[in-house]
């Protein structure tokens, strides 16, 4: 409904909810007559006596004679709406561009609110046409694909059983899989972290796959040159990646409610509003339902509150890829060293009778072969691990001391220790520090 206060040239009127009583928005005016846009920002309420601050002597004659289109684009703080003004004006080339009066295309910031519209056009793209505008992906070896730098977008690392399901459906084809179904981005020259590398914004579970795989010797691999993917910030390629995950046929492992709420998190600490309509599109892009929604927005303000930034961080998950890899060379490290027995555990399932068993043997065979019972423990999850040392951590480590120690009435006992694996690592991985 256009208020009765606003100028008589304007016919229609498309206003935007302002809730948190944000100060600054970002207007467009468009000629309806002749076709034309002009975008600016103000600090007020629409139509509270400033309209514009176009110096353009053609706006300025086709503002009382043609009819207009305004709306509201958005509400923010001054940086973030100076922002959303630079994207809109960047993307349309306005400068330069015939159908609008803007001479400028803004002011850039050092936090611009993302472009999920385009980061949302391609991701589609990209999952369901297998293409970046006219590029298309190529087939690659595995020895084209060891100096990626590996972005991943979840707040988990690998899932073992994700990866091991990935790779015998290409073992059970024979290796057309991977070359038919699966598909990995790389942004070629990508500036990333202080160092230009190949960075693969998706696919990490499909790659490992690939590479452990006996019958896979190709996978797709959609090569973006620097030209394509410059036109993104590092903040947009970061939805990139989480927007090629969703749910589809070939079980790709979808985006996980933490890694919503880890960027809804990096946009609030920025100035951005819960109800800003960049946050809004961000969770209708996940298709949550209203109670998902009320728990990422709950969940982002305990965040905020308590100041725990994870951003950037990912929660690691030793059952699969390097992490495997690297505790497996753990465990053997420390039962090369004498009285030594040591065994990895995960927090949610751990079985220590084996343990407990073979332990027995190697002392009754031989009095004092084992001396200590080192126990590394790694956590699924947050959860898994605030489980842990509540319940479950006191009351396992009592029964051990108790079985291997008689509560220490045994001389000939076993020390038990419990140790702990990180649970965060960075979401980028160079395998060139890998190998």
């Amino acid at each position: 409904m256009i208020p009765e206060y606003a100028p008589k040239q304007i016919v229609e009127y498309v206003s935007c909810d302002n809730p948190d009583k944000q100060e600054y928005f970002v207007y467009e005016w468009y000629n309806i007559t002749k076709d034309k846009y002009y975008v600016g920002y103000h600090k007020g309420e629409p139509f509270d006596g400033y309209y514009h601050s176009s110096k353009d002597s053609d706006f300025a004659d086709d503002f009382s004679t043609c009819q207009w289109r305004y709306t509201i684009k958005d509400w923010g703080n001054q940086s973030l709406m100076l922002g959303l003004e630079n994207i809109i004006l960047t993307n349309a080339k306005a400068k330069d561009n015939s159908k609008y009066y803007n001479k400028t295309n803004g002011i850039p910031q050092e936090f611009n609110l993302p472009d999920l519209d385009t980061v949302f056009e391609i991701a589609d793209q990209i999952s369901k046409e297998k293409c970046w505008d006219e590029i298309t992906p190529v087939l690659a070896s595995k020895e084209d694909l060891t100096d990626l730098v590996e972005y991943q977008a979840r707040a988990e690392s690998l899932d073992g059983e994700h990866e091991q399901y990935l790779k015998n459906k290409i073992d059970d084809s024979n290796g057309e899989y991977a070359k038919k179904e699966l598909l990995l981005t790389v942004l070629v020259d990508r500036m990333w972290e202080g160092k230009v590398c190949n960075l693969q914004v998706n696919g990490r579970h499909s790659k490992n796959a690939f590479f452990k795989s006996k019958t896979g010797t190709k996978i797709k691999v959609l090569y973006v040159p620097k030209h394509k993917h410059i036109v993104f910030d590092d903040e947009e390629v970061k939805e990139l990646a989480m927007a090629l995950n969703p749910v589809i046929e070939n079980k790709t492992k979808e985006t996980h409610i933490d890694d919503i709420i880890l960027r809804v998190y990096n946009l609030r600490i920025q100035g951005v509003s819960n109800r800003s309509k960049t946050v809004q599109k961000l969770l209708d892009r996940n298709h949550l339902t209203s109670n998902k929604r009320r728990y990422v927005l709950k969940s982002v303000n305990e965040m905020i509150e308590e100041k725990t930034s994870q951003v950037n961080q990912l929660w690691i998950m030793y059952n699969a890829g390097q992490e495997e890899q690297d505790l497996i060379d753990r465990v053997e490290k420390e039962n090369r060293q004498p009285g030594i027995y040591c065994k990895s555990f995960n927090t949610k399932m751990n079985d220590f009778w084996k343990s407990l068993h073979k332990i027995r043997e190697y002392n009754e065979e031989k009095p004092g072969t084992i001396k200590i019972f080192k126990c590394l423990f790694w956590h699924p999850s947050k959860q898994v691990e605030q489980n842990w040392f509540q319940k479950d951590m006191l009351k396992n480590k009592n029964r051990l001391d108790y079985y291997l120690n008689r509560n220490g009435t045994d001389k000939d006992g076993v020390e038990v220790i419990f140790e702990y694996l990180p649970t965060m690592r960075s979401s980028t991985i160079d395998n060139d520090e890998n190998n």
